[in-house]
């Protein structure tokens, strides 16, 4: 990344799982020393971000995630930074929310036109352009970034171009060791954000599958019972119904085959999570644009929407070691070689590159 070596990255203190990974990507590329935060982020150092303002008025506290690795990135407040501003490659706007947006529009009356290229990613769970477009107009980015990007929309809306996906992606520094003994047959634990989660569960947990092999499928709560955490039958396989990070990850490890399924957002942590082991991924298909996809039957196994056929090709894969264990393992050295977050950040700052 000849041409960009600097950065000053304008953030929010609550937890923004794309920010973040972007921050971990670029340290890892340029070096922490030269991602500068503003306002700086404790818990992307491993600290807590407490006592800020919400846009409700209320007090902010967000502790960092148990995949976040500490990078001592400098603390500089804004006149020390906006004396470096000949300095930086680019300005990123990792956010539209209210913290970075407002320390974008400080030194922006500062510095007026006279600022380095602007570049900006949204990372929330709507597919909505709006966010783009409002920040396009009204702080002309040189280059914008989308989570949840549509094909349909990245062709008819050129006057947002240059527009590119920029999904989750893997944070690698804390994951658990790849077991080879897989002595789980199929996992998958969701929180109960979208109705095919649900599905999924209820239909795997009264299927032949339970009887055959050794199964946890599990949700938070359905939807008639918010109050009740409803996981599969503790004697069978007893495990609680949430898990801490290091346990998740050391499940997924197990696992012969782990299964995702789209949340609130098609983009979700667990698609880049689960195929950083050599497990066999199962996932459902959904619309939002990846670079370098996982391909169906090469890295993944893409299931109906609909669920129709969904334990018998479960089924077919725990008798078929060969082509679970063959596909399990290309979509972990796919995983690794294109979409770790020094993968994704090496591909950001291309797509910058070629537009500035």
């Amino acid at each position: 990344m000849a041409g960009i070596r600097k950065v000053l990255m304008l953030a929010h203190p609550e937890m923004d799982h794309l920010a973040y990974m972007m921050f971990d990507g670029l340290c890892k590329v340029l070096g922490a020393q030269n991602i500068f935060v503003y306002p700086f982020v404790n818990h992307y150092a491993g600290g807590v971000d407490k006592d800020y303002i919400l846009d409700d008025g209320k007090l902010g506290y967000t502790a960092p995630p148990g995949y976040a690795s500490s990078h001592e990135n400098p603390m500089l407040p804004f006149d020390e930074l906006a004396g470096m501003m000949d300095e930086f490659d680019i300005v990123y706007l990792s956010s539209a929310r209210t913290y970075a947006v407002k320390a974008f529009k400080q030194f922006k009356k500062r510095f007026g036109n006279n600022m380095p290229p602007l570049v900006f990613s949204e990372g929330e769970d709507y597919q909505s352009l709006c966010t783009i477009e409002m920040i396009k107009r009204a702080f002309n980015t040189a280059v914008c970034f989308k989570r949840e990007l549509l094909q349909g929309d990245l062709d008819t809306r050129k006057d947002l171009h240059p527009l590119y996906p920029l999904p989750f992606s893997a944070i690698t520094d804390n994951l658990a060791p790849d077991n080879p003994d897989k002595d789980i047959d199929v996992f998958a634990l969701f929180g109960n954000t979208y109705p095919i989660r649900e599905d999924i569960v209820k239909l795997i947990n009264s299927s032949v599958l339970l009887k055959k092999y050794k199964i946890h499928v599990g949700i938070d709560h359905f939807s008639n019972e918010p109050e009740k955490v409803v996981w599969q039958d503790p004697n069978r396989f007893n495990m609680p119904p949430l898990l801490q990070y290091k346990p998740y990850h050391e499940i997924m490890a197990r696992s012969k085959i782990n299964i995702l399924a789209r949340g609130w957002g098609c983009d979700t942590l667990r698609r880049f999570e689960a195929p950083c082991y050599s497990g066999l991924v199962m996932s459902d298909n959904i619309p939002i644009l990846t670079p370098y996809p996982f391909k169906d039957g090469e890295h993944i196994v893409y299931f109906k929407n609909s669920l129709a056929g969904l334990v018998p090709i479960i089924d077919e894969f725990l008798k078929s070691d060969q082509d679970r264990i063959r596909i399990g393992k290309a979509g972990r050295e796919h995983c690794m070689k294109y979409h770790t977050t020094e993968a994704r950040a090496k591909y950001f700052l291309e797509k910058i590159e070629e537009n500035i």
